[in-house]
Order: C-alpha cells, then structure tokens, then sequence
C-alpha cells in the first residue's frame, strides 16, 4: 500500500479527530476488514476534484451486510494524504 502517506489521518465524518493516523495502523484496517472472502467493496461513482478524490460505494461485509458508503481522499504528490468517509449507517436513528 505504498499509495499512503505516512502521516496518513482517517477520519470518520463529521468527527474531527482521526480514527487511524500512521500508514501502518490503516494498512491493518485494511487487512483485517477484507481477510474473509465475503468483504468487498463496490464502486459506483467516481467524482474527481482537484487534488479530490470522492467515491460512492456500496460495502458488503459479514457484519453489517450491505450498505452505502461515501469516502474522500486527499491527494498530494501522489499519495493519500487523508481520508475522510460516511455511511448510511451514520445516519440510521
């Protein structure tokens, strides 16, 4: 995953403090969140604006099932600076 920066920050919105901030904790996210053979992720609309990269996804995991999910990434000399993402389940009352 040398596509993140090193001093990589994920934030799930609308918190402000990160919920993953070095390249190697968000490598094991990564890991771990497609180690089962169900995990996958489905890409349904790209948007590219500036050094933004905002992507509309619906997610299946073994957990939560399906559900839709929108990420932002920041990107700067060609890495991933930080990461920002939402769920329709952040939404659920």
């Amino acid at each position: 995953m040398s596509f993140f920066s090193t001093s990589i920050n994920v934030f799930e919105f609308p918190n402000s403090d990160p919920a993953l901030d070095t390249s190697s904790s968000v490598r094991e996210w990564f890991a771990d969140h497609f180690s089962d053979s169900v995990s996958q992720v489905e890409l349904l609309a790209r948007i590219t604006i500036g050094h933004f990269v905002i992507d509309h996804e619906i997610n299946h995991d073994l957990f939560y099932g399906s559900y839709q999910t929108v990420t932002i990434y920041e990107v700067i000399d060609e890495l991933i600076q930080r990461i920002w993402f939402t769920t329709e389940r952040n939404f659920k009352s």
